[in-house]
């Protein structure tokens, strides 16, 4: 299903809460969800949806198709930006683990 969102959208209602796009987001957008849906399911949280780069990752190992894509994927500069981010600051702080 497409959406004229500029980033991938994730559906609560259909999303069973599998967690496999926890592992699979370079952008760790996904986290578990607290509130279960209407079939009693806790499906995952798209935070910072603005960050997606449109990357499909978890478009393709959703079992549960929750996932909608954009009509037109775009190159997500903000979201590559944050990405990197995100990475530099894992690297420079693990030695505090």
């Amino acid at each position: 299903m497409s959406t004229s969102a500029q980033h991938v959208y994730l559906d609560q209602a259909r999303c069973r809460g599998c967690q496999l796009c926890l592992g699979i987001c370079p952008n760790e957008l996904f986290k578990p969800g607290l509130e279960p849906n209407a079939d009693a399911f806790f499906p995952v949280e798209m935070q910072h949806p603005e960050y997606c780069i449109n990357c499909m990752r978890c478009v393709q190992i959703c079992p549960d198709s929750a996932l909608d894509v954009p009509e037109q994927p775009t190159l997500n500069i903000e979201g590559y930006v944050f990405g990197f981010s995100l990475k530099l600051h894992r690297l420079l702080n693990q030695d505090d683990r």
